[in-house]
């Protein structure tokens, strides 16, 4: 019945929609408790930092020299410093002690 109308169209591009329902989600675990700007400006700076780490990615074709390792570790430091200016202290540990238990 809610096929019947929507319309087919919508239900085949569903999965795309609930794709996102779970990328936020996922991500707003991953960030911890925020306000709804403040998280807005936390994915914003990883989405960036992400498409910068992908061009190094894909400019080293998967041989990476010591060049490109320290470009990759200044970008994760810029990536903190503008993280720290956005987050709380508090906000900035929870995050990190989520990634951490991510990580493990």
């Amino acid at each position: 019945m809610i096929r019947r109308l929507l319309g087919i169209a919508w239900f085949a591009d569903s999965t795309r929609m609930f794709d996102s329902f779970e990328d936020q989600a996922l991500s707003r675990f991953l960030f911890g408790s925020m306000p709804e700007e403040t998280f807005q400006g936390v994915k914003h700076l990883s989405e960036k930092y992400e498409a910068l780490k992908g061009e190094i990615d894909r400019r080293c074709g998967g041989i990476r020299l010591e060049e490109d390792d320290a470009q990759l570790r200044d970008l994760y430091q810029q990536l903190w410093r503008e993280l720290a200016s956005i987050l709380t202290p508090a906000q900035l540990e929870e995050m990190t002690a989520r990634g951490r238990r991510r990580a493990v």
